[in-house]
């Protein structure tokens, strides 16, 4: 919660980087289950919570204590666990297309102070900003008829960082971080 650093889970390494974010070194390397994918911490920041998802291994969730950037307990989960909430992860559940890295998708300025704009090359359907903790905080029926672009007044939140679905009238999924300063 301070920014001073920062949580990587390694997919194929089966461990979580911690950065310094002021050096952009890496303080430590954590074993976790194997394929962790979904980050979440803590509001005071004394833990990590790590989702790792093997078929094979375990399902498990691993949680860290930041003070000793050691595991500090392993829960056994049910199958194919899911991070959700304020877990942060790039995971797209099966099912919904997702594209992320499509450049015909923009939101700027980002960071913003009161409004950011989408465009599209496809017709904007929705647009939904979640905060991190998943939190629905503002929701646009925008319907297909306002076309390849929408304005979203975010001058009344705190600022942060949060998270914008945005749904196109083909029924695609792009997910977008925006900050607010």
């Amino acid at each position: 919660p301070d920014g001073t650093k920062l949580y990587v889970a390694n997919w194929y390494g089966f461990t979580v980087s911690v950065i310094a974010t002021a050096t952009n070194t890496v303080l430590a390397t954590i074993p976790v289950g194997n394929n962790p994918w979904g980050i979440s911490v803590s509001p005071d920041g004394t833990k990590v919570l790590v989702v790792s998802n093997s078929e094979h291994i375990g399902n498990t969730v691993s949680v860290i204590n930041t003070a000793t950037n050691s595991v500090s307990a392993i829960i056994t989960v049910g199958t194919a666990p899911y991070a959700f909430g304020n877990f942060i992860s790039t995971h797209i559940p099966t099912g919904i297309a997702s594209y992320n890295n499509n450049e015909s998708i923009t939101l700027f300025p980002n960071p913003t102070t009161s409004t950011f704009t989408i465009t599209s090359t496809e017709k904007i359907e929705s647009v939904k900003v979640y905060n991190v903790l998943g939190d629905v905080i503002r929701n646009y029926e925008l319907g297909i008829r306002n076309g390849n672009s929408a304005t979203i007044d975010v001058s009344s939140i705190s600022k942060g960082i949060y998270f914008v679905e945005i749904k196109d009238d083909k029924k695609n999924v792009v997910n977008r971080k925006v900050v607010v300063q």
